[in-house]
């Protein structure tokens, strides 16, 4: 909805904020897209502003024409609210190695998840972030990205309460 544009944008304000607070220019900025709103919200408001980061969008849901007709029609929406045209910052595409439904998850999605805690310390979802950072590193390292990236983390610990292995199924039922 067009009404919570701006609410989704203060995102981009935020890392704005945060480049400012730490004397550096991100030239990467790696985001997760489901309805595709905090993304879009994400590339008008850093266009808006003048930031040239370069976002890589990874689709979870979606198709890579819907997130283009929310991003055209989100953009039109504000531009007629602030009456001023701008470009979009620059953004690309990219789309989980494993369980590439949405709400899918497999094997490798849940060993993604203990891996990162182990070595992070932070537990990944398993329908956005545990499959959005595989595909960030790949881009990162197969495609030799440059400059300082960032990647937004927006789900969490939270989604895991909906998924129990069998032997914990198990262990509850006795």
């Amino acid at each position: 909805m067009s009404e919570s544009l701006l609410g989704a944008m203060t995102l981009a304000i935020d890392l704005i904020d945060n480049q400012t607070e730490m004397s550096l220019d991100f030239d990467q900025i790696f985001v997760d897209a489901g309805t595709g709103m905090g993304a879009a919200a994400l590339i008008i408001a850093l266009g808006f502003l003048g930031c040239q980061a370069n976002v890589y969008v990874t689709l979870i849901a979606g198709s890579e024409l819907e997130f283009q007709k929310t991003l055209s029609f989100l953009k039109k929406s504000f531009e007629d609210q602030v009456n001023i045209s701008f470009s979009l910052s620059p953004y690309k595409f990219l789309y989980p190695l494993t369980a590439r439904s949405f709400g899918s998850t497999n094997a490798s999605v849940f060993q993604e998840i203990k891996f990162f805690a182990e070595r992070e310390g932070i537990f990944l979802d398993p329908i956005y972030t545990a499959k959005v950072f595989p595909a960030v590193c790949t881009e990162l390292f197969s495609h030799r990205v440059r400059g300082k990236s960032v990647w937004v983390h927006s789900g969490g610990a939270l989604s895991l309460s909906g998924f129990v292995r069998s032997e914990m199924k198990k262990s509850l039922l006795i």
